[in-house]
């Protein structure tokens, strides 16, 4: 049985990983891919982008997050090599046959299992685009990232409003109104290329399910844009009296005015800071 190995950090999974995976599955009888961690600061959790390669590849691919804090890019390259080499020996039991990668430094670590190198697509013609470029803009290149991981790189508002209120949202907006019970999580501008930011609209009583959710929030709620998704609701909201119910305490009661420019500030919000 032939083993091969992928070593990356998959921040976020691309089609260009997928077409990398997708070749080396085709060369060995089990592939482990193994994530490693970006820097102490790593942006999008280990633990997650393992989690969407699995939830893409199912049984076909081992993916494996180490559980040590050890395998950074902040230590020096033999004592990284040392570090791999042990955790791979320890994941698959010997050492891998081949090593595929899509830099030709990356021959070195192969030669040191002993395994053969396959280098894969250096010149990125099969999919003609880098991370780097997905972190800067990945609404502009949204088809390029592996679809598992697409919900985490959008920007989300929490509007609090009654069936039959329609906060004016304007163009450039996605909204899910989970107002309905008949039609849970109906999406307008759902057909096409996702737009920046989504508009998730709920009534004052779902407030406190909707904010136990964020409270209990795992990496799998991982966001890209920082900070808490806001809760934000356009006067008046009311439940059949005048003022608004407790189920609303805590949100951020807007005036039409103040409303429109929170939305504008959300449309020109930015993300994290990206990683090289």
């Amino acid at each position: 049985m032939t083993r091969g190995v992928i070593f990356g950090k998959f921040m976020p999974p691309t089609m260009g990983h997928k077409s990398m995976i997708d070749a080396a599955r085709r060369q060995v009888d089990r592939l482990f891919v193994f994530v490693g961690d970006v820097y102490e600061d790593d942006l999008v959790p280990r633990r997650l982008r393992a989690e969407w390669l699995q939830m893409h590849y199912g049984d076909a691919v081992q993916v494996v997050a180490p559980s040590q804090d050890a395998l950074t890019e902040e230590i020096s390259s033999d004592d990284l090599l040392k570090r791999w080499q042990a955790l791979v020996l320890e994941v698959i039991g010997g050492p891998p046959d081949r090593l595929f990668g899509s830099e030709a430094y990356l021959a070195h670590i192969a030669a040191s299992f002993g395994a053969e190198f396959i280098l894969v697509d250096e010149r990125r013609g099969a999919v003609p685009i880098s991370a780097t470029q997905i972190r800067a803009d990945p609404i502009g290149h949204w088809d390029m990232i592996l679809p598992e991981a697409r919900g985490s790189f959008r920007r989300e508002v929490i509007v609090v409003a009654q069936p039959g209120q329609e906060p004016p949202l304007g163009e450039g907006i996605d909204i899910r109104d989970l107002r309905d019970p008949a039609r849970p999580g109906a999406t307008r501008n759902a057909s096409g290329p996702p737009n920046k930011l989504l508009i998730t609209l709920v009534r004052p009583d779902q407030v406190a399910a909707m904010r136990a959710r964020a409270d209990s929030a795992t990496d799998r709620e991982w966001r890209w844009f920082a900070g808490p998704v806001p809760v934000v609701a356009l006067q008046p909201v009311r439940t059949g009296i005048a003022t608004p119910s407790a189920t609303t305490a805590g949100v951020e009661i807007l005036s039409p005015d103040a409303f429109a420019a929170f939305i504008r500030q959300q449309l020109g919000a930015s993300p994290l800071p990206c990683a090289d």
